[in-house]
C-alpha cells in the first residue's frame, strides 16, 4: 500500500473526487483511468483484477421496467400459427425476458410463454430455438425438461410457448424461510437432474446455467420434488462451447470458467454440484459478486486448484502468483474498477455531497442519512471492500471447509442419517471437483451409492429412514 506522504500528497492536490476519473467511475463509464488510478496507488508487484462483464449481475427473477414496458396491457391475446394464447398475468421474468402466464382459447389449457425483450440478441434467440428443436426428440417427462410447444410473436416479440409448470427450486427454498431440504428430499431432486443431463450428453449439449431458478416443481402439491429442467437460452453443442462464453451467472460458474481453462461438458456437473448445496443449505455456495470473491470463497471451501490447472488458465494471473518456493498462492490485495469508489472512499475519505446527488451511480454506494449525510451502504462495503481474503457468506465462516459444513450441519440424528448424509458428501464432492477431467459424469453419478441408496438397502426392512 502507498506510504503516508503519498497519500497527503494525493489530498493536497485538487480534489480527486472532482476527476475525470471520479466522473467516469459514478457514471458508469470508466474505462482505464480507475484503472491506472488503483494500479499506481497499490504495491507494484500486485496485479490489478478487472471483473468481468456481468459478474456483479446475480440470478434475476424480477422483470426490468424495460422489458415490462415493452408489453402492452391492452394487447393481452398472442396469436400462433396453431392457435391463440390469452394472458392472464405474469409469473417471472428478467432482463432479457418475460414468462407470461397464458390460456390457450382453443383447448382451454395453462400455458407459459417466454416473451423475449426486443433489445435481446437476436443470435441468443435462434441458439435457443436450434437447442428446443433437437432437444424435441426427447420425452420432456420422462427425461424430466420442459416441454416446449410452439413459437409465436407478441407484435415484434419473439415468443416461447411452454408447459406449465409450478415454482422454481429457488422459490420453494424462499417459501421455506431458507429451510434446507433433508438428503431424502433432495435426493429424487439431484437423480431427476441427472437423468436430464444424461440425455442432453446424448445429444452433444450442454445446458450452460444450471442454476435453482431453472429447475422447476411440476406440481408440488400433487407430485412433491417432480421436477424439470428449464431455459436452454445459454445451451451450447459441446462441439461449440467457447473459451470466453461467461454469460452465466458467476454464483454457479465453475473453476475453470473463472480461471481461463477450456470449457467442456463437466461445467453442467459443477452446477449439479452447486444445486446440491443450496438444497442441504438452503443458501447458495458462492454468492460472490466478483470472480476475486468466488476464488476467495472456493479456495476456502474446496482448496487451492492444482498448478497444472492454475497454470492452463489465461486468467490465473489475476487470482494466483507464483512465490519464492515456485507454489502458487493466492492474491490477498486485489483492485478493480468495481471497487474503485469504496477504495477512494479508504483513502481520501466521502466526496462532497452535492457531487455524490448528482452523480448517476451515486446512489448505489452511498445512503442518506439524516440531516443530509451520506454514508457508504452497508451492503457495498462488505461486498465491495477487497482489503482482505474473505468468504462473503458469513455461514460458512464458521466451518473449516465443505466437508466440515456438511459434517457438522445439522446436527446429527442417528447413525442411519449420517451415513446417508456421508455418502451426499462423497457424490457432492465429485461434482464439485476442481478438475473438470476428474469432476463426475451424469451416468457415474446415477449409480453412485447416494442415489441408489446401496448403503442403505441392508436397513430396509428395520428402519423407516
Amino acid at each position: 500500500m502507498s506510504d503516508p506522504g503519498h497519500l497527503n500528497l494525493l489530498r493536497n492536490t485538487t480534489s480527486v473526487w472532482k476527476s475525470e476519473a471520479f466522473e467516469k467511475y459514478f457514471s458508469g463509464t470508466a474505462s482505464g483511468t480507475a484503472a491506472t488510478f488503483t494500479e499506481n496507488i497499490t504495491n507494484t508487484n500486485r496485479l490489478p483484477a478487472v471483473c468481468e462483464p456481468g459478474d456483479d449481475r446475480p440470478p434475476a427473477d424480477i422483470p426490468t421496467d424495460e422489458a415490462a414496458a415493452s408489453i402492452s396491457p391492452y394487447c393481452s391475446v398472442l396469436q400462433s400459427e396453431t392457435t391463440s394464447y390469452k394472458i392472464t398475468g405474469f409469473i417471472g421474468g428478467g432482463g432479457c425476458a418475460n414468462v407470461a402466464k397464458c390460456v390457450d382459447l382453443n383447448t382451454g389449457k395453462e400455458v407459459a410463454i417466454k416473451i423475449h425483450n426486443k433489445k435481446y440478441d437476436e443470435e441468443i434467440i435462434q441458439n435457443e430455438l436450434a437447442m428446443l428443436g433437437k432437444i424435441r426428440a426427447l420425452d420432456p417427462d420422462r427425461h424430466n425438461i420442459v416441454k416446449f410447444i410452439e413459437k409465436c410473436q407478441y407484435g415484434e416479440l419473439p415468443c416461447l410457448v411452454f408447459e406449465m409448470l409450478d415454482i422454481s427450486l429457488s422459490d420453494l427454498i424462499e417459501e421455506r424461510e431458507r429451510r434446507a431440504l433433508s438428503v431424502n428430499e433432495l435426493r429424487p431432486v439431484t437423480q431427476q437432474l441427472l437423468v436430464a443431463l444424461e440425455a442432453l450428453k446424448n445429444f452433444g449439449i450442454i445446458h450452460m446455467d444450471l442454476n435453482p431458478d431453472n429447475i422447476i416443481l411440476v406440481n408440488h402439491n400433487d407430485q412433491p420434488f417432480q421436477i424439470k429442467l428449464i431455459d436452454f437460452g445459454l445451451a451450447r453443442p459441446g462441439s461449440q462451447v467457447e473459451d470466453d462464453d461467461l454469460n452465466w451467472t458467476l454464483w454457479y460458474r465453475p473453476p475453470e470458467g473463472v480461471l481461463g481453462v477450456p470449457l467442456s461438458e463437466a461445467v453442467d456437473m459443477w452446477g449439479v454440484g452447486c444445486v446440491m448445496a443450496f438444497m442441504y443449505f438452503g443458501r447458495h455456495l458462492f454468492p460472490n459478486m466478483y470472480p476475486e470473491d468466488w476464488m476467495d470463497t472456493q479456495v476456502h471451501l474446496l482448496g487451492v486448484p492444482d498448478q497444472n490447472q492454475i497454470i492452463a488458465g489465461k486468467n490465473s494471473w489475476r487470482y494466483f502468483f507464483l512465490d519464492e518456493k515456485a507454489e502458487w498462492r493466492r492474491r490477498k490485495v486485489r483492485f478493480n474498477e468495481k471497487r474503485f469508489g469504496v477504495t477512494l472512499v479508504h483513502l481520501l475519505g466521502y466526496p462532497d455531497r452535492k457531487e455524490i446527488g448528482s452523480s448517476r451511480d451515486g446512489q448505489k454506494y452511498f445512503i442518506r442519512m439524516e440531516k443530509g449525510v451520506w454514508k457508504l451502504h452497508d451492503e457495498t462495503y462488505n461486498n465491495e471492500c477487497g482489503w482482505d481474503s474473505y468468504v462473503s457468506e458469513k455461514f460458512f465462516n464458521s466451518f473449516l471447509n465443505l466437508e466440515d459444513a456438511v459434517k457438522t450441519f445439522p446436527v446429527k440424528k442417528d447413525d442411519l442419517e449420517y451415513a446417508d448424509r456421508m455418502a451426499f458428501l462423497d457424490l457432492l464432492k465429485c461434482c464439485l471437483h476442481l478438475s473438470a477431467q476428474q469432476r463426475i459424469c451424469p451416468m457415474a453419478a446415477l449409480y453412485h451409492r447416494f442415489i441408489t441408496k446401496a448403503h442403505l438397502a441392508d436397513e430396509k426392512e428395520t428402519n423407516s429412514y
